[in-house]
């Protein structure tokens, strides 16, 4: 799945890099890899209007799933919860974009409402299928992203058993947050049905420290779905702060979504 922009060593801005659920492509959390930061569950309201985090303890300290990557060269990517789930995605209030028709991504096995503009829809180049909103050249200030693929390689091992569509969720929406070092604040953590099979929702605020495009605040929604394809299909959203007044796309947007053979 598609991030937005990140730095290059000499502090300008460069592509967002991209991952995938198909052939490595993207950034790898692979072997070897440091431990990933606590990530989410527990219940939250709407987004923060402040760039910085409140002062003070974390109020979800202790409450976060265990995501870990073994120092052995040779071993997979692990999960657990250490928490109940935070609950139902809230609806947000407002006037979402106008749904002007529908994206087929046949490879994940998904489908989900096409936004009118400033939405438009994306080229499937390190994703199956997805829509961007606004991304501006040269200096590529990305508001908006929504895109499906099928769950990248290496945490296909992690993602099974009965919690298996949770972690698929989660560590997608951690590898997500990792790219920024961004600290990942709860909105929801539920079970869906989508078209009947079995789907879980992890939702997040993701603040980061080191601003991109003064964009520091993303609200992130990601949706794992038993699309019926050897591995699970992810569905991910998000939106930049700046642009927090359309988050009501996000419950259009997960409330599309539709199996597709």
């Amino acid at each position: 799945m598609p991030h937005p922009p990140v730095r290059t060593p000499d502090g300008r801005r460069r592509r967002p890099e991209r991952h995938g659920g198909r052939g490595g492509r993207g950034v790898v959390i692979g072997a070897g890899a440091a431990m990933l930061s606590a990530v989410v569950i527990a219940a939250a309201v709407m987004a923060a209007t402040r760039d910085r985090p409140p002062a003070g303890p974390d109020p979800y300290a202790g409450s976060y799933p265990v995501i870990a990557a073994s120092a052995v060269p040779s071993a997979a990517i692990t999960w657990q919860p250490a928490a109940p789930p935070a609950g139902p995605l809230k609806r947000f209030k407002g006037r979402p974009s106008r749904i002007i028709g529908k994206i087929v991504d046949r490879s994940a096995g998904l489908s989900y409402a096409k936004l009118a503009r400033p939405w438009k829809q994306a080229p499937g180049v390190t994703h199956s299928a997805g829509i961007e909103w606004s991304v501006d050249k040269p200096k590529f200030r990305w508001w908006a992203g929504a895109y499906s693929d099928l769950l990248r390689e290496d945490f296909v091992m992690a993602a099974k058993g009965p919690n298996g569509l949770r972690a698929a969720a989660e560590l997608d929406a951690a590898k997500w947050a990792e790219t920024y070092s961004g600290k990942m604040l709860p909105l929801a953590g539920q079970p869906l049905k989508v078209s009947g099979r079995s789907a879980w929702l992890a939702a997040y605020r993701v603040r980061t420290r080191d601003p991109v495009d003064n964009i520091a605040e993303w609200a992130l929604v990601v949706v794992a779905v038993n699309s019926g394809r050897q591995v699970p299909a992810v569905f991910e959203v998000s939106i930049a702060q700046p642009k927090y007044a359309s988050l009501p796309d996000i419950n259009t947007l997960v409330g599309s979504l539709q199996v597709v053979r």
